[in-house]
């Protein structure tokens, strides 16, 4: 016998609140109990969900396993449950199951002790069948759910799309910072050379390109210093003119970013090697400039995958250009430095070995023009 108290406990549910009386007593004998003591894992995520739970007494959680470490070259990523999603006393779970299985996005597990009660979907198939008033208030109920189910589940996409790009960007920047403080200690211990590479290879590992190089000025041109990817060996050293027809030049003249996504598209724009080694038309650019402003070169990365660099790539490298710049700044100074201090050194002792040419000279000439020891007495003599 139904009686008030049973009804009272069926309307405490929201899957069930605009039901009448009647509808209520009709339905009551298709509906499953079920009761589970907390923590116990109640469907496995992956399992086919077939039915509408509706959470009578107690707390019902969705949880599963994410990767929570933000170190991307970790080989064993750091694993944490998270609870991604709680249903509460007087909740439902699953109304879309009424129509088609759908797979448990996470373990279901009971929070607390529960009391459930379920409507699977051949039951729901047999009540619409009936034709009757239960049957339209069934499917009106059900309608209003996945309704309200789908806009719970776009909130939650966002919500994960978000969640993503975060983590996405912390990642990124973990990677941005790590570079920064690979190019910052290059110059503690390294030639001009060795930083330069130090650079370079920072610059590429943070952005995820195989194809890159160093353009330092010199003498009224832009030559290659330091290069990476299957043409290394064929680049470096060798001389560009600086003119705003190549990406570089146009780079080291304007001392700004030049980002490209289809170089063919541009006009008055030349690729080196007429882009014949190059994957895509997407290039990157950034001046290499010191604290004080001095252009110091370019630096300059390419695509070996379809994708095309992105505004978020430039900011990156920007970021990771100041940083070198600077470094560089600090070490084409001492470079310079040295090879002052060399040429004064070089200087001074040609000097001193021109005095010493200049002494012995001097003392030969002496020695033939002054009257030999003994020279006068022997004239007296005479």
């Amino acid at each position: 016998m139904f009686d008030a108290k049973q009804m009272e406990f069926l309307r405490s549910n929201i899957f069930l609140d605009a039901f009448t009386d009647t509808q209520l007593a009709d339905l009551f004998p298709e509906l499953l109990q079920e009761d589970y003591l907390a923590d116990y894992q109640i469907m496995a995520k992956g399992n086919g969900l077939d039915r509408i739970i509706l959470v009578m007494k107690g707390v019902l959680r969705l949880e599963k396993e994410i990767d929570s470490d933000l170190d991307s070259d970790r080989d064993t990523p750091r694993r944490n449950r998270l609870v991604v999603e709680t249903i509460t006393s007087g909740n439902y779970l699953g109304a879309a199951a009424l129509l088609e299985t759908v797979a448990m996005p996470a373990d279901l597990v009971a929070d607390s002790d529960c009391s459930l009660l379920s409507i699977s979907s051949g039951k729901f198939q047999e009540i619409i069948s009936a034709e009757n008033d239960l049957a339209k208030k069934m499917l009106l109920t059900v309608g209003k759910a996945l309704a309200a189910e789908a806009g719970e589940h776009l909130l939650r996409l966002e919500m994960e799309l978000k969640n993503r790009l975060l983590l996405e960007q912390m990642r990124t920047e973990k990677k941005k910072i790590r570079a920064i403080h690979r190019i910052a200690k290059s110059t503690a211990h390294s030639s001009v050379r060795q930083t330069l590479d130090t650079i370079l290879e920072a610059c590429m590992e943070c952005l995820e390109v195989e194809k890159g190089s160093v353009m330092i000025f010199k003498q009224g041109v832009l030559r290659v210093e330091a290069a990476f990817g299957a043409d290394k060996n064929e680049i470096i050293g060798k001389f560009s003119e600086i003119n705003k027809e190549s990406v570089s030049g146009r780079c080291f003249v304007s001392r700004k970013p030049v980002l490209i996504e289809d170089i063919s598209k541009e006009k008055n724009l030349k690729r080196a090697g007429e882009g014949k080694k190059y994957f895509n038309n997407s290039l990157l650019s950034m001046p290499l400039l010191s604290l004080s402003g001095e252009a110091i070169g370019v630096l300059n990365v390419s695509k070996t995958s379809s994708e095309i660099f992105s505004r978020s790539d430039l900011a990156i490298l920007e970021d990771l250009a100041r940083e070198a710049g600077a470094a560089l700044a600090h070490e084409i100074s001492l470079a310079r430095l040295f090879h002052g201090f060399q040429q004064a050194y070089v200087g001074i002792r040609q000097a001193g070995k021109h005095l010493d040419e200049v002494e012995t000279d001097i003392t030969a000439v002496l020695d033939m023009s002054w009257p030999q020891n003994g020279s006068d007495d022997d004239e007296k003599a005479q």
